[in-house]
């Protein structure tokens, strides 16, 4: 909490705007944003309760309707959950979750398949300029880079170009992946502690290169959707780069803000 200006936290200022981290934000944002600082600095998983709105007022040094409406964002965010009688969660991850929030690609007729994904390549490498500079990590780091299609009802439609630092990903093999039974965000989780809870994608025009052509199985110089990735743990901390390629002939990549994430 020493960021924050101590002047601003007087009882009758409780939803002033603060400073913190150099940024003027409200307190609340304020407030969540070390909520999600505690819950990865505690290694608390996903189903562990979290303290009490007290306990956690207290700690903050805040109104328990500040941290109240800290929490409405985490919960609105599917971060964690509430349950009435028993607390607040992290919420649990399950595919047809991470599906939803996660998964931009359908077909242009609105049906969404689910991936059939294939690993065509995985290798340790290091990382150039611009993919250690979205992940936040100096270029040359040590990281694994994973290179896999995805099918669609039976076609080759998806390219994903990945890039993971290496020191987050210990023992990291090609044999781990194919043998994970869920969405690879699953696997970060359950593999490896690492909850994916943002990712920011660019999407750009482009087309397919004689080695994108012969992956796909389409014709070189097909027009495609290319999207950045950049997939976020807990406290803004970048876990993975992603470039993916779309044939975007019969899927186009869509997106919901706002309202229920289920479809």
């Amino acid at each position: 909490m020493n960021m924050v200006q101590k002047n601003e936290l007087t009882a009758g200022n409780r939803t002033s705007l603060v400073l913190y981290g150099n940024r003027s934000i409200p307190l609340y944002r304020m407030v969540k944003e070390e909520l999600i600082l505690f819950l990865q600095k505690k290694g608390i998983k996903s189903g562990m309760v979290l303290p009490t709105e007290k306990e956690l007022a207290a700690q903050f040094g805040v109104s328990i309707g500040t941290v109240r409406r800290a929490i409405d964002e985490l919960v609105s965010e599917r971060i964690v959950i509430r349950q009435q009688g028993r607390g607040t969660f992290l919420a649990p991850y399950d595919t047809t979750r991470m599906i939803n929030s996660f998964w931009h690609i359908q077909r242009k007729d609105g049906v969404i398949d689910v991936p059939v994904v294939s690993t065509l390549d995985f290798q340790e490498t290091k990382l150039e300029e611009q993919v250690a500079k979205n992940l936040n990590v100096p270029p040359g780091t040590p990281a694994f880079m994973i290179l896999n299609v995805m099918k669609m009802g039976g076609e080759r439609v998806l390219l994903d170009r990945l890039h993971v630092p290496a020191h987050l990903f210990a023992g990291l093999t090609k044999e781990k992946l194919a043998a994970r039974d869920a969405t690879i965000y699953d696997f970060y989780r359950e593999a490896y502690g690492i909850n994916i809870v943002k990712t920011t994608d660019r999407v750009t025009a482009t087309t397919a290169d004689r080695e994108t052509a012969q992956l796909l199985g389409c014709k070189v110089g097909k027009p495609l959707l290319q999207v950045i990735r950049v997939a976020y743990s807990f406290g803004d901390q970048a876990v993975e780069h992603r470039c993916s390629l779309l044939d975007s002939e019969n899927h186009e990549y869509f997106d919901v803000t706002g309202g229920d994430m289920g479809r």
